[in-house]
């Protein structure tokens, strides 16, 4: 196995597991795609939301680590 890391300033080494992209709302979907497009290895995750959030829905999915198995979050 390979791994790929960095040396920290410390003399440490350091790891990056994930890049997650995650748009709060439909409306910054495209912005986020060509975000993750452009990083390597990044991910984004995709919502069938708009722009439009009231209430509790904005609370959620403000909340990714909620947001994802509850809203059904596909990437």
């Amino acid at each position: 196995m390979e791994l790929l890391g960095h040396s920290r300033q410390d003399g440490r080494m350091g790891f990056r597991n994930h890049v997650l992209v995650v748009p709060l709302t439909g409306c910054q979907m495209e912005i986020a795609r060509r975000i993750a497009a452009a990083v390597p290895g990044a991910t984004c995750f995709s919502h069938p939301h708009g722009c439009d959030f009231q209430g509790g829905d904005a609370e959620v999915l403000g909340h990714w680590e909620i947001a994802i198995p509850i809203r059904g979050v596909t990437y």
